[in-house]
């Protein structure tokens, strides 16, 4: 019987909820359970039967590194160094060549990594029975300990700088450009707080240059449809999602008041607003609530929709007439004059 594995990951500071719930639906979308969630600032851990590290570091956009933890002690010298003599180091590096080790710290300015990392790395090769050597530019294991509040939290990393990969996807790198433009860090988010899967169909009706089906092609969606009103921001989307390989597409002109499909399986969108954008004269509530009256019977029951608004906006009432209810929502501040309320929303 596999037993139960426990993971640290360290979080991005700009919204550590969002953060968290973004590590959360990419349990959920794998069908994997999880459970002991706990949060210390922006570290967070939590336990699985299965290790689906690769998973998430494919996937998550708020989330700095993902390691499998091996122990928790204080921040005392004394207490690690005890704690590092329990862990059987022997098994961890059975097979492997080289190691090395990365210590980091949340806050804790008085705390030297350097020292720790020499240290911990002293106590390795002591306790190691085998000849290994240490590798600081490509080690075949990867020590790594965070000192957080009064913890030291320490395992082995699966996966390092796993925001980086989102740099390659910039909205300079695209053919086609607006200035409403989703980032694709929020971009990615929202299709990952959908908890969409491969092979689900998936639609964004207000899709603008693409920013939400490109990451929800990047991370292995293979049924993408885009709707807009708009016959330039069509022809953009498409430019951008060829130049990132996408062939299984559909981009309708259309209104998304009129959505021509028969079942949805995800969605995730960010309606028109802003000095940037147009919504054609037409109030954006009054937009909302048409796509929601439209989307209420295509969209699978128990299937989520993640939507951008502005803060300001309030849509409680309105999606319960369409049997809707928000599991979650949070903020995101964009500039002085704009804070997005992202809607997590349930199909009742």
């Amino acid at each position: 019987m596999e037993s139960n594995k426990t993971f640290f990951l360290t979080l991005s500071g700009e919204n550590i909820n969002l953060s968290k719930f973004e590590i959360l639906s990419l349990f959920k979308s794998k069908n994997t359970k999880f459970f002991n969630v706990k949060l210390i600032d922006r570290l967070l851990i939590l336990s699985s039967k299965k290790n689906i590290s690769n998973y998430i570091a494919s996937r998550a956009a708020l989330t700095h590194d993902i390691s499998e933890l091996s122990m928790v002690s204080s921040i005392e010298e004394k207490d690690i160094i005890e704690s590092l003599k329990r862990i059987d180091l022997n098994k961890i590096v059975e097979n492997r060549k080289s190691f090395a080790v990365r210590i980091q710290k949340i806050g804790l300015k008085e705390i030297n990594s350097e020292y720790f990392e020499r240290l911990i790395g002293k106590i390795i090769l002591n306790k190691i029975e085998k000849k290994i050597k240490v590798d600081l530019l490509n080690p075949d294991v990867l020590f790594y300990g965070i000192f957080v509040k009064d913890k030291f939290v320490f395992g082995i990393n699966n996966s390092q700088k796993i925001r980086s990969n989102l740099k390659l996807n910039s909205l300079k790198s695209r053919p086609f450009f607006h200035p409403s433009a989703l980032n694709p860090i929020l971009a990615r988010v929202m299709v990952n707080l959908s908890q969409i899967k491969e092979t689900d169909i998936f639609l964004d009706p207000f899709c603008g240059t693409g920013s939400i089906l490109i990451e929800a092609f990047l991370v292995g969606c293979n049924r993408l449809i885009g709707i807009d009103i708009n016959h330039k921001m069509i022809n953009g989307a498409k430019r951008n999602l060829i130049k990132f390989g996408v062939k299984n597409m559909e981009l309708l002109l259309s209104d998304s008041n009129h959505i021509p499909l028969r079942s949805i399986s995800g969605v995730a969108t960010d309606p028109p607003y802003g000095r940037s954008s147009s919504t054609y004269k037409k109030p954006l509530i009054h937009l909302i609530e048409n796509f929601f009256l439209e989307i209420s019977d295509l969209i699978l029951k128990n299937r989520l929709i993640t939507l951008a608004l502005p803060s300001q906006i309030r849509i409680d009432e309105l999606i319960d007439n369409f049997y809707f209810e928000i599991i979650n929502e949070f903020n995101q501040y964009i500039h002085s004059s704009l804070t997005r309320r992202i809607y997590v929303i349930r199909k009742k």
